[in-house]
């Protein structure tokens, strides 16, 4: 990534912070410092004492549904607001961009690659974000709009929900591409109760 891409990355994301602050289902903004003999930006944001979705997989191996339920009402709330309010794509929801803090409450960050639409209309049409949770259609490089984040966020409930990646990721990431084009939508697994 080049150094005009990484500005605008922070742009980017500081940008929308400042913009949506204090909006349920997103992580808040508390400042910014720049240090000019570095030429680093810091951005302070919310403490989210719970870690990331990612973590809390890693060590509980699954999240019970109704716990899983509870902890993803924010982060709806934070998708509608960035794509009615603000017309914002996020293009790489997934479980390290959900924070969780102690009360339960998951929310959004890291809008470094999130992209503007002028209306609910409009699509975008770039590459970026990460492939593992990305939309059949992102994957062909075609337009997409809002439904990419929601093909995103319904793979990040089924990794909490089940403890693994619905698809086999072990082959690369070129086979992963495939099976996401080609094999049928994931599904939950049907309780055998």
């Amino acid at each position: 990534m080049s150094l005009q891409e990484k500005r605008q990355q922070i742009l980017n994301e500081m940008r929308t912070l400042c913009e949506a602050c204090c909006y349920p289902g997103l992580v808040e903004f508390q400042g910014a410092f720049y240090m000019p003999d570095s030429g680093q930006i810091s951005i302070a944001l919310e403490y989210m004492d719970g870690g990331s979705l990612a973590d809390v997989i890693r060590v509980k191996k699954s999240i019970p549904e109704p716990v899983l339920s509870h902890m993803l009402q924010k982060v709806l709330l934070g998708l509608r607001y960035l794509h009615e309010v603000r017309h914002l794509v996020h293009r790489d929801i997934k479980p390290a961009n959900l924070l969780v803090n102690l009360k339960g409450e998951a929310k959004i960050t890291d809008f470094g690659v999130s992209a503007g639409l002028d209306n609910t209309m409009a699509m975008c049409a770039t590459f970026v974000g990460t492939v593992t949770y990305m939309s059949p259609e992102r994957i062909r490089n075609e337009n997409y709009s809002y439904a990419a984040d929601i093909w995103s966020l319904g793979l990040t409930i089924l990794e909490c929900a089940t403890g693994k990646f619905p698809y086999d990721v072990n082959e690369g990431p070129a086979n992963l591409m495939l099976q996401i084009l080609d094999d049928p939508s994931p599904t939950p697994p049907v309780d055998t109760c």
